[in-house]
C-alpha cells in the first residue's frame, strides 16, 4: 500500500519508486524488508540539490527513508526545512535517546517518555563546527530509579552514541538528567 507525505511542497509516494520535488523527480531506494534492522557497518545516502527551490536538498537515506534540508534566506535558502547543521544535532539527540530508552526497555524499567533537549555553540571561523553541545534528558516512566537512568545516559555518552561520539571530536560534550516519576 502506498504512503503518501506531504512536506510544504514536496510530494513522497513510498509505493512508487521515485518521489517528486517541485519539478524534479528523486530516486527513492525500496524500504528494507524484514524486521528493518541492519548490522552493516555500510551506509549510503543520495543528496539531490532541487534548484528550482533555492537551497533545498533532498536526502534519500539507504534504508528508504527521505528527508528535506534547506537553508536560511539571507544564504539563498527559502526556510522551508531544518538546516543541515541542525539536522546533525537532531540525528546526536535521537540516536542518544534511542540508546537510553533501548537500556531502559532491556533493563525491563518502565519507561513512558524520552525527551532531549540540545543547546550547542559552533565555531565563528569556517568550518563552523559544533564546540560545545549540551543534552538535556527527561525521562518519565513509572518508579525509574534514578541510578538506573543515569546509567543508560553515560553508556550511551561513553560507549554507544555514534553520532556523539564523533562530535565530541571537536565539541566539549555535556549532559544532564531530570527524571520524571509518573
Amino acid at each position: 500500500m502506498a504512503t503518501d507525505i506531504h512536506i510544504d511542497r514536496i510530494a513522497i509516494n513510498y509505493g512508487e519508486a521515485r518521489t517528486k520535488v517541485g519539478s524534479r523527480q528523486h530516486a527513492i531506494p525500496p524500504r528494507p524488508k524484514g524486521r528493518g534492522i541492519s548490522r552493516n557497518i555500510l551506509m549510503k545516502c543520495t543528496v539531490n540539490w532541487n534548484h528550482n527551490n533555492g537551497m533545498l536538498f533532498v536526502a534519500s537515506t539507504g534504508s528508504g527513508h527521505v528527508t528535506v534540508m534547506d537553508g536560511a534566506v539571507e544564504g539563498g535558502g527559502n526556510d522551508s526545512a531544518p538546516r543541515p547543521m541542525e539536522m546533525l544535532l537532531a540525528g546526536a539527540g535521537g540516536c542518544a535517546a534511542y540508546d537510553v530508552v533501548l537500556i531502559l526497555k532491556r533493563g525491563r524499567h518502565a519507561v513512558t517518555d524520552c525527551q532531549v533537549n540540545l543547546s550547542s555553540e559552533r565555531a565563528e571561523t569556517e568550518p563552523k563546527v559544533f564546540t560545545k553541545i549540551h543534552f538535556e534528558f527527561v525521562v518519565s516512566g513509572k518508579d525509574l530509579p534514578e541510578n538506573a537512568v543515569e546509567r543508560a545516559v553515560k553508556l550511551s555518552h561513553d560507549k554507544y552514541c555514534s553520532a556523539s561520539a564523533m562530535l565530541g571530536k571537536t565539541a566539549e560534550i555535556t549532559y544532564s538528567v531530570e527524571i520524571r516519576n509518573v
